[in-house]
C-alpha cells in the first residue's frame, strides 16, 4: 500500500510540474507574441508610409506569429510548439524504453549463459605416466582417462590422439599417425572415467646403443575430445603434453629397461590446451 502511494505521489508531482511548465511557457509565449507583434506593426507602419498604394504590403503581414517571433518562442507555442516537444519527448521515452528492453534482454541472456556454463557437460582428460620403456614390436602404451566432470551428459563424443617419442642423438622413431580413440558417444557425469590409450615404439636395434649412451627421452602426446552438451553447444578439450625422463639406469633383457622416474606431464603450449 505504501509503495502504491509513493508511486501515485510521484505521478501527481510529475503531472503538476508538467502542467505548471506548460502554463508558464504559454504565458511567456503570449507576452512575447504581444511584444513582437507590436514591434512588427510599428515597423510595417513605417514601410507602408513609404510605398504607393499599388505596391503597399498587406496589412496582414503581422498576423502570423511565425513570421516575426524568434524560434525559441515558436517552439513553445500552443499547439504546434508543444506538439513538437511532445513528439520529441515521446521519441526520447521510446528510445529509453528500447534501451531498457535491450538491457533487460542482455541481462537475461547473461543469466542463461551462466546457467548453461554451470549445468553443461565438461570433459577432462588425464594422461598417465608410463612405468617403463619397451623396445621393439611390443611398443609402449600410454593410458588416458577421460571423464565428464560436469552436471549433465556429454553427447556425440568423438576423440583422436597420438603419441610420439624423441631420443636425443637418434633419428625420430616411427610412430602411428593420429587415430580415433575408443570412447562411448554419450558420457554421463556420474560414470567412472573412460579408459583409452595411445602408443609409440622405439626400434629394437636401438636398445643396445641407448643402453650405452644413456640419452634423454622425450615423449609427446596430443589429441582432442569433441562433444556436444545438452543445450546443443559444441565443445572441445584438446591435450598436448610432453614428458621426459633423465637417463636410463639398468636394462632387463632386450625388451625392457628399468628407468629413473619420469617427469610429470606438462603442457606443450598453453593455447593448444585451452578447452572450450
Amino acid at each position: 500500500m505504501r509503495k502504491r502511494l509513493e508511486i501515485f505521489a510521484r505521478l501527481l508531482i510529475g503531472a503538476l510540474v508538467i502542467g505548471g511548465a506548460v502554463i508558464l511557457m504559454t504565458q511567456e509565449y503570449e507576452n512575447a507574441r504581444a511584444y513582437y507583434q507590436t514591434k512588427c506593426q510599428e515597423e510595417m507602419a513605417k514601410v507602408l508610409a513609404g510605398h504607393q498604394n499599388q505596391n503597399r504590403p498587406s496589412a496582414d503581414e503581422c498576423q502570423n506569429a511565425e513570421e516575426y517571433m524568434p524560434w525559441r518562442y515558436i517552439l513553445i507555442a500552443w499547439p504546434t510548439g508543444i506538439t513538437t516537444w511532445a513528439i520529441i519527448v515521446t521519441l526520447v521515452v521510446v528510445g529509453w524504453q528500447s534501451w531498457e528492453t535491450r538491457k533487460s534482454a542482455s541481462a537475461a541472456l547473461e543469466q542463461i549463459q551462466l546457467i548453461k556454463e554451470k549445468e553443461r557437460a565438461r570433459i577432462v582428460v588425464t594422461v598417465l605416466r608410463p612405468d617403463q620403456i619397451n623396445f621393439g614390436f611390443i611398443g609402449n602404451r600410454i593410458d588416458i582417462h577421460i571423464k565428464n566432470t560436469g552436471f549433465s551428459q556429454a553427447q556425440n563424443v568423438t576423440s583422436e590422439g597420438k603419441a610420439s617419442v624423441e631420443v636425443k642423438g637418434f633419428d625420430p622413431a616411427i610412430g602411428p599417425d593420429i587415430e580415433d580413440l575408443a570412447l562411448p558417444s554419450v558420457m554421463r557425469p556420474e560414470e567412472a572415467p573412460v579408459e583409452t590409450w595411445v602408443w609409440f615404439s622405439i626400434p629394437e636395434e636401438w636398445s643396445e646403443e641407448i643402453g650405452i649412451a644413456n640419452p634423454s627421452i622425450t615423449i609427446r602426446v596430443r589429441g582432442t575430445v569433441q562433444y556436444e552438451d545438452i543445450f546443443g553447444d559444441r565443445h572441445a578439450t584438446p591435450f598436448k603434453l610432453v614428458l621426459t625422463h633423465p637417463r636410463t639406469r639398468k636394462w632387463i633383457g632386450n625388451d625392457a629397461a628399468e628407468t629413473h622416474p619420469f617427469s610429470r606431464w606438462h603442457e606443450d603450449g598453453q593455447e593448444e590446451n585451452r578447452a572450450t
